[in-house]
C-alpha cells in the first residue's frame, strides 16, 4: 500500500506521531506528501516508528525527528539501496537516529539519508545510528 498526496497544515504530512504512537512499516511507501511545519512524509513526535522490510519513504518525503526521538530498524530493509531521509531537529554526535539491534542496524544505516543541516553541513549515520559530521 501507499501513503501518499496528502497535504497537512501542521506536521507529518503522510504520518503524525504524537502522544505514544507507535507504527510499524513493514512494506509500502510513503511518498508525495507535504506538510506546513515539519515532516513531509512522516514526524515523530512522541512514539515508536519501526521500519522493516520492503518499507520505503520516497526521496521527496522525509521523516522529522524531534528531540529525544529515533527511528527503530526492526528488520533487514530489503527496498532497495535508499529507503529514507532523516532531518533530525538537532545536529549533534551524540543524537541518535536510528535503533536496533546490530545484526538489522548495521547493514542499514547505508540506506539511510540525512538532510542537510542549517548552512549547508552534511552528516550522514554511524553503524551505532548516531549522526556524524561528513569531514571536509
Amino acid at each position: 500500500g501507499s501513503i501518499e498526496k496528502n497535504n497537512r497544515s501542521g506536521s507529518g504530512g503522510g504520518v503524525s506521531m504524537v502522544k505514544g504512537a507507535s507504527f510499524e512499516m513493514k512494506g509500502g511507501v510513503i511518498k508525495s506528501n507535504s506538510a506546513e511545519n515539519y515532516g513531509n512524509g512522516v514526524y515523530v513526535s512522541q512514539g515508536s516508528f519501526n521500519m522493516s522490510g520492503s518499507a520505503v519513504i520516497a526521496s521527496n518525503n522525509d521523516v522529522y525527528l524531534e528531540s529525544d526521538t529515533s527511528m527503530n530498524v526492526s528488520g533487514s530493509l530489503t527496498g532497495g539501496d535508499a529507503v529514507a531521509t532523516i532531518t533530525p531537529a538537532f545536529y549533534t554526535p551524540d543524537t541518535q537516529v536510528l535503533k536496533g539491534d546490530a545484526f538489522d542496524l548495521i547493514p542499514a544505516v547505508s540506506k539511510f539519508a540525512v538532510t542537510l543541516a542549517p548552512g549547508g553541513t552534511e552528516w550522514f549515520i554511524n553503524t551505532s545510528g548516531y549522526l556524524q559530521q561528513v569531514t571536509q
